[in-house]
């Protein structure tokens, strides 16, 4: 947790060990830079899809958690039939703002 963004050189020694490891080609693998980013979350670590009802007009699609290279078509999709027609070919209320007020969390049924 927090803002720290400096790269975590003894953690990728370690990875690129085990790695090199499970691949032995990676051991003659070099890197020549690294960064590092913030990874967003929430408590659920879940989107959050749809309008904030606290900020008229606007609209959300956040918080994907490192899910959001995958589901980002699927989302704007969404979203942008909630926009135009008011009605989506799916039922993304769940991943509404609200449901951290209600305690309504959504539980990640894809990983094993």
């Amino acid at each position: 947790p927090g803002f720290v963004t400096d790269v975590n050189w003894d953690f990728l020694e370690k990875m690129f060990a085990q790695a090199a490891r499970r691949a032995p080609a990676l051991s003659a693998a070099g890197m020549k830079t690294a960064w590092a980013g913030l990874y967003e979350v929430t408590p659920d670590h879940q989107a959050i899809l749809g309008p904030i009802p606290e900020l008229e007009g606007f609209w959300c699609a956040a918080g994907f958690s490192g899910h959001g290279f995958m589901q980002a078509p699927a989302a704007a999709l969404f979203l942008a039939q909630l926009l135009l027609d008011h009605t989506s070919e799916v039922d993304i209320s769940s991943f509404a703002f609200e449901r951290f007020a209600r305690g309504s969390l959504v539980k990640e049924r894809n990983v094993i």
